[in-house]
């Protein structure tokens, strides 16, 4: 009786173990545009929020950057 309720255990705790790990796995893929701009006229312009200091926004898409300012 206490053999197979260790064998429980240990089958238990390997699928607790795969299941953290392959969570860790999935939430570790990053988003390669996570930012999105919508203009007015609702054109849409994807990619990467560099920064953002005194009133002036840094965008980047990966080969080219930006710069915008806010009013």
């Amino acid at each position: 009786m206490k053999r197979y309720k260790l064998l429980r255990l240990g089958q238990m705790m390997t699928a607790v173990f795969i299941l953290i790990f392959s969570t860790t796995l999935c939430g570790q893929k990053k988003k390669e545009y996570a930012d999105c701009i919508v203009f007015m006229n609702g054109d849409s312009l994807y990619g990467r929020v560099s920064s953002v200091k005194d009133g002036k926004l840094i965008w980047s898409d990966g080969d080219e950057q930006m710069e915008f300012f806010l009013n």
